[in-house]
């Protein structure tokens, strides 16, 4: 799991990667090196970090729309 890798659908195996921003944040919780500054944890871990923040935002808009159902008359 420490190994960046991605499928590669025309070969049909996995191919390792050295794109930034590819680190899984689970992975690496105890080694996040944040004395490096919050732009190099961001650009480590900008998959997982975006899709953290999309899928408290679709938690937040389900909470809303729920909210406004029950108020509804």
């Amino acid at each position: 799991m420490d190994t960046a890798s991605r499928w590669d659908p025309q070969t049909g195996q996995e191919i390792e990667t050295n794109v930034p921003g590819q680190d899984l944040l689970f992975v690496h919780l105890f080694n996040l090196d944040l004395s490096k500054g919050f732009g190099t944890f961001y650009r480590r871990f900008r998959t997982d970090i975006n899709g953290l923040a999309v899928a408290c935002l679709v938690v937040i808009v389900l909470i809303a729309l729920a909210k406004g159902i029950l108020l509804l008359p």
